[in-house]
């Protein structure tokens, strides 16, 4: 990864479980958490309007969704079944 990447998509080491579930996890949440300070950067500085932010966490929230299943999956029930993903309008 070059320096401007590196830079701008900083990777903490994970020192979580170290079973493949969690560092998958682990991975894309970094990711969606750098993707969203980005666009509250932008929103702030007014760059990006409201609907086009709200748009844009939508889509990292939806992209972030399918990795949630790695973490549910592997909690006791009653840990699962208290989770409930946000709902798309």
């Amino acid at each position: 990864m070059g320096q401007l990447q590196q830079f701008l998509y900083p990777v903490a080491r994970y020192r979580g479980a170290m079973d493949g579930y969690s560092a998958e996890f682990n991975r894309h949440l970094q990711l969606f958490a750098q993707r969203v300070t980005f666009l509250a950067s932008l929103h702030t500085g007014g760059k990006l309007s409201t609907d086009e932010t709200y748009r844009q966490l939508l889509s990292c929230w939806n992209e972030l969704r399918p990795y949630l299943s790695l973490v549910v999956e592997h909690q006791p029930l009653e840990t699962a079944a208290d989770f409930r993903p946000l709902e798309a309008d």
